[in-house]
């Protein structure tokens, strides 16, 4: 089947000089089926002259050697995208910090309304449901917000030599909150069923589509074609970039540890020489407020580091051409498929292992109610026989007899000390067994001391 983009391809790599075998060995590792490639190879060779290298021109000999060069080129090293992204951030911090406060503020908006909803505790029917209602209808306006807002922080970023604004930056991502959404939902699905298949692979496609929301936001290039243009710019570089982004992860949690020791030495000091409550507090409020700043400027500082390698990126692979088959996206999604399955039946699992520990701990309940009344039974027996019976049946006469409710068999039962004493034995799931006699009976070591009892205040009668 002709396809103009594979067209445009073949055309495009026979131009700059590429033999046919190579590029023919290139689609078939995309996917692309021979017969296929053949037929559109006849397409684009009816529309493109035939390649001879004695006729290359000095302009697409210097295009391919750029190109050739291109592929060896390094990234930045971390330490310069970081300072490279502090340089981006430090004009733009009250804007960004506006923007990432959006979702914070509505999500504190919506949190009160449900509490003072609650608190009215209004008594009609349907409140509940309406109270879950409004709870599911915040969680998603907030969600919507949180993704609006860092496609804001992106446009602040990219388009850094605009000096965009606050509203600007909204302006800009609005239309494209519902697709970076599905985007969203496609990486998650995807690394999710990875992830759970194994780990290395889910760490694999992490990286590979760390850069899909910037193919997004700066080429439009939208949901599995925005994944797998992110896989074609990390190809060749996946060791730098995980190590880059490593780097960052290991530069953010040391400032955040040291902030956290330094507010437990400042609370320590001040415990000498202040209020215990007060200090309580400060340090609450201190710990909260360190959090909340250290989140709102990790989100800008790594949204831009991000945004860095993928324009370093994009620059040394100009000349790429993204040609996405079927085959590759097909393969995503049942890997994503596979992910859910593998998810469900998990949660499954944990959910039967669950219900298996409560039940076998409400048949643990059952048998110690059936052993304290087998024991009654035994000792009302006993006081009506001066000896225990042989059997447990003899105990109950005709009744019920308690039964072991996993195995629907009797207690072990058998008598001791010449019919003066049983041995009674339960096995329990959840603890050791246990075997039980008279002296494990309530009354058999029930003393009571008269010594100190007053009997002044009573008039005993014996007639």
């Amino acid at each position: 089947m002709k396809n103009q983009q594979l067209i445009g391809y073949i055309k495009q790599m026979l131009d700059r000089g590429s033999a046919k075998s190579q590029i023919k060995e290139t689609l078939q590792k995309a996917g692309w089926q021979d017969n296929d490639i053949e037929e559109n190879f006849t397409a684009a060779s009816a529309e493109t002259p035939a390649y001879n290298p004695a006729t290359m021109s000095p302009v697409a000999e210097a295009s391919t050697l750029q190109q050739s060069s291109a592929a060896g080129a390094a990234l930045p090293q971390a330490g310069v995208l970081l300072g490279e992204a502090w340089q981006i951030i430090k004009p733009r911090i009250m804007t960004l910090l506006g923007i990432l406060l959006m979702p914070f503020t509505i999500g504190i908006v919506a949190l009160i309304i449900f509490f003072v909803f609650v608190a009215l505790r209004l008594d009609f029917v349907g409140s509940s449901a309406l109270a879950i209602l409004i709870a599911l209808i915040a969680v998603v306006v907030v969600a919507i917000v949180q993704a609006w807002s860092y496609i804001a922080v992106v446009y602040v970023v990219k388009d850094r030599h605009e000096n965009i604004g606050f509203k600007e930056a909204f302006k800009r991502s609005r239309s494209k909150i519902l697709s970076f959404i599905w985007l969203g939902f496609l990486m998650n699905l995807i690394i999710g069923g990875a992830s759970f298949l194994l780990f290395v692979p889910g760490l694999i496609f992490a990286i590979w589509f760390s850069l899909a929301v910037f193919v997004y936001v700066s080429e439009n290039i939208k949901g599995l074609n925005a994944l797998l243009k992110s896989k074609e710019y990390v190809r060749g570089y996946w060791p730098a970039i995980f190590w880059r982004i490593l780097i960052m992860a290991v530069f953010f949690v040391g400032l955040l540890v040291t902030t956290t020791i330094a507010i437990s030495v400042l609370s320590f000091v001040l415990a000498f020489i202040g209020n215990p409550i007060i200090i309580l507090v400060i340090q609450s409020v201190a710990l909260l407020a360190g959090n909340l700043v250290f989140s709102l400027l990790l989100t800008p500082f790594f949204t831009c580091y991000m945004l860095l390698i993928y324009e370093k990126l994009k620059a040394i692979k100009k000349d790429m051409v993204f040609m996405p088959s079927a085959k590759a996206k097909v393969g995503f999604i049942i890997v994503g498929i596979i992910g859910i399955v593998f998810y469900f039946l998990f949660m499954l699992a944990i959910l039967f292992a669950g219900l298996n520990d409560a039940s076998s701990l409400a048949r643990d309940a059952q048998r110690k109610i059936e052993v304290v009344n087998s024991k009654n039974a035994l000792e009302i027996y006993y006081d009506e026989h001066s000896s225990y019976p042989a059997t447990l049946e003899e105990a109950f006469g005709q009744g019920f007899v308690p039964k072991d409710p996993l195995t629907d068999e009797p207690y072990e039962y058998r008598l001791i000390s010449g019919g003066q004493d049983y041995e009674l034995c339960a096995e329990y799931e959840e603890m050791a067994r246990e075997c039980y006699g008279f002296a494990d009976y309530p009354s058999a070591n029930t003393s009571y001391d008269f010594d100190d009892t007053e009997y002044d205040d009573y008039d005993f009668d014996f007639d």
